[in-house]
């Protein structure tokens, strides 16, 4: 058994089951898979989720999934209505826009509010001790903001300490 997670980068198909996984299995009386794929960017993502996940829920091996969910982050989101002003009137308006995309009982679509690193942001002990220190110094990531979001002060950090991307 296990549930597909359509995301939209490298850093939420590299991190993103572990990271649920945590989480998710403590609290499961059977654990269950998780399938991360990944598209090419937020536009990429829009053009093809619902033929992803209607492959997986529809295709060869339906048995095996529990269910698909969708994962976005919903900073910069390039085609949101105009008038959208609170996070919580962007996050309502996307979910219900992707979810009648795909039109099926077994599609959730969810968002991280900024982007997916405000998740890692939480767990410093992921990254390299270096950035992790500095991490740790953020007390709620949850309000890292739009001027420097998670993966904009993630990028500065790794070019600081790592010298690299």
């Amino acid at each position: 058994m296990k549930f597909v997670l359509l995301v939209e980068g490298a850093t939420e198909r590299a991190n993103a089951a572990q990271f649920l996984k945590g989480w998710l299995d403590p609290r499961l009386i059977q654990r269950v898979g998780i399938q991360v794929v990944r598209f090419n960017g937020c536009a990429h993502f829009a053009q093809e989720v619902a033929k992803k996940a209607q492959m997986h829920l529809k295709g060869p091996r339906t048995s095996e999934v529990i269910g698909v969910i969708g994962l976005l982050d919903l900073y910069g989101l390039p085609f949101l209505p105009q008038g959208l002003n609170s996070t919580k009137e962007r996050y309502d308006w996307a979910v219900d826009h992707f979810q009648k995309k795909v039109n099926h009982t077994q599609f959730r679509m969810f968002f991280a509010v900024h982007d997916f690193e405000a998740w890692l942001l939480a767990q410093p002990e992921l990254f390299p001790k270096e950035i992790a220190a500095d991490i740790e110094k953020v007390s709620r990531p949850e309000e890292k903001n739009l001027t420097e979001p998670p993966a904009e002060y993630l990028k500065r950090l790794y070019k600081a300490f790592m010298r690299k991307n």
